[in-house]
């Protein structure tokens, strides 16, 4: 009959830094003794300090604390006694063993029609060739393994930011990351030779290129990038501005892949409703402080409010209270109680009916995606980005962010209303 064990380890880590830090070097020191598989079941029972993950290859893991987030003991248990020694060892290693190791990374992304160009921020480079633009960066990682686990979780954010600055729809499968010598490395960092970006472009028309037709990404969302390349979990108002590219970017990759159903009831509003959420990050970034409610002590949170602020700072007071009324307002009511602007399918016709709800109106025509909405949103983010990097010093000083008055929401404005 097979005996099986457990093992306890005194780990003993300061913070959740260091607590996260150790279950990344553990893994990465059992997938060295053999391919690692999850029954990934995490929960803790009422009342106990003792956080239970799951099920591995090795036994069934767990740990306890005596501070929140902060590891005291690793445990493994039913492993069988075979497997003891190298268990031990791994959380040793892990444990002990404070090296963490510089990679060299290139990402290549295939052309679609047109490259990619990316201003450099001195650590993210850039390569562009005829079949494919190269970004270069520098991560630290525990080993091969490591890295692996925090490029599956940052090209996604990587994705999220091109379909922002440079509407390139990155499909995750199709991207190769390779690790590279430093020469490699460092000579991708050359400035390339872009013309002065142009901040202000809300069309896809006016989409800024530099000399041979690439699309150029500005060093602001570059430093974004790095920024989230450079660390495990982001820094709360960098997580902020990826909230609000990863929600522009599942609005605009619905409104790719539903083609032809656009119009159908339903669709084109959680398309709507998904781009105008994109500025709810940035209205919690604008740092409003909640009041809390005096019935029952909880915080109340003025989301509407904040977003007119927020609109308001990079517009002016009509086109705020039009956006907060017209697609904040359908968001919600969409979002909370399933209301459509109408009934009506895309057909040939439209008759005339008088909304049943509010009795004073009409309801409105088919429902359609409406992209000026979008392109208004990508502007406001973009917007927000540069000048939170310009704020922190990291724009290049030659090349101001012209975040001051713009014509840009008036155009806008213009389009949505006459449709």
């Amino acid at each position: 009959m097979e005996k099986y064990i457990t093992i306890r380890e005194q780990i003993k880590a300061k913070n959740i830094e260091a607590s996260n830090l150790f279950l990344r070097k553990l893994w990465s020191e059992l997938q060295m003794i053999r391919e690692n598989g999850w029954f990934y079941q995490p929960f803790r029972k009422p009342g106990e300090n003792r956080v239970y993950i799951g099920r591995c290859n090795f036994g069934d893991v767990s740990f306890d604390y005596k501070n929140k987030g902060c590891i005291e003991n690793m445990y493994f248990e039913n492993v069988k006694a075979g497997e003891e020694q190298g268990i031990r060892d791994a959380i040793r290693k892990a444990r002990d063993i404070e090296d963490i190791n510089d990679f060299y990374v290139r990402i290549d992304i295939p052309n679609q029609g047109t490259g990619i160009c990316c201003e450099t921020d001195g650590k993210t480079g850039c390569v562009v060739k005829k079949d494919r633009t190269s970004i270069y960066m520098q991560m630290q990682a525990y080993g091969a393994k490591d890295l692996e686990y925090l490029l599956n979780k940052k090209v996604v954010v990587l994705c999220n930011i091109l379909m922002l600055f440079v509407d390139v729809f990155c499909d995750i499968t199709s991207l190769e990351t390779t690790i590279v010598p430093f020469r490699e490395y460092s000579e991708s960092l050359r400035a390339l030779d872009t013309t002065e970006y142009d901040y202000e472009w809300v069309d896809l028309d006016e989409l800024p290129t530099d000399r041979d037709g690439n699309r150029i990404v500005p060093v602001e969302a570059v430093r974004l990038w790095t920024d989230v390349a450079a660390s495990n979990f982001n820094e709360d108002k960098v997580e902020l501005l990826v909230n609000a590219c990863r929600q522009f970017y599942t609005a605009k990759i619905m409104e790719k892949r539903c083609g032809g159903y656009l119009c159908d009831m339903g669709i084109s509003n959680a398309v709507n409703s998904l781009m105008v959420s994109a500025l709810e990050p940035l209205a919690v970034l604008e740092g409003v402080q909640p009041e809390r409610c005096p019935a029952c002590g909880n915080m109340k949170y003025s989301v509407v409010s904040n977003i007119k602020n927020l609109v308001e700072k990079y517009s002016n007071e009509t086109f705020a209270n039009f956006i907060c009324k017209v697609f904040y307002g359908q968001r919600s009511k969409f979002f909370h109680e399933g209301r459509l602007l109408t009934a009506e399918r895309k057909i040939d016709v439209c008759w005339p009916q008088i909304n049943i709800k509010e009795q004073t109106g009409m309801y409105q025509v088919q429902n359609t995606v409406n992209t000026n909405l979008s392109d208004w949103v990508g502007w406001l983010v973009r917007k927000v980005i540069c000048e939170y990097y310009k704020g922190t010093g990291y724009r290049y000083p030659d090349r101001p962010c012209r975040t001051g008055s713009s014509n840009a929401p008036t155009v806008i404005l213009h389009r949505l209303w006459s449709g």
